[in-house]
């Protein structure tokens, strides 16, 4: 799916290891950092789409986006509202949870749109793109 500000989103649930529905071996160890226009309402989406909370979010004096920290499940995702040489640039994701589905669904509701729909991938996922 793409969300409404050009990201392209991957949501998975790994399926090939029973009880666990993160790939073995991907500890959050990588922190994307965004550049997107209109990240005050990047923000927003997330927190409607996959329950992201504020961990910390800077603004100018004008409302722009500085800097911010947004958690996503166990993830940080840090961005900066674009300017100058500083984007927008876009972006690819791969978000792990329990419901592939459910979350594909919810986001599509939240106003992303698909890249692929849900299936099962030979490498033991079930992944779609938002």
């Amino acid at each position: 799916m793409q969300d409404p500000f050009g990201n392209n989103w991957y949501v998975a649930t790994h399926t090939a290891k029973p009880g666990s529905y993160i790939y073995p071996g991907l500890p959050q160890m990588l922190t994307p950092y965004l550049h997107p226009r209109g990240a005050s309402e990047l923000i927003e989406f997330l927190q409607k789409a996959f329950d992201a909370e504020d961990v910390e979010v800077a603004r100018s004096p004008e409302g722009r986006v500085i800097h911010g920290k947004i958690r996503v499940g166990n993830s940080v995702i840090e961005m900066s509202g674009a300017h100058g040489a500083w984007g927008p640039m876009g972006a690819s994701l791969h978000l792990y949870v329990k419901d592939a589905d459910a979350t594909y669904k919810r986001a599509l509701e939240a106003g992303a749109t698909s890249l692929f729909p849900m299936k099962d991938a030979e490498y033991g996922e079930r992944i779609g793109g938002i």
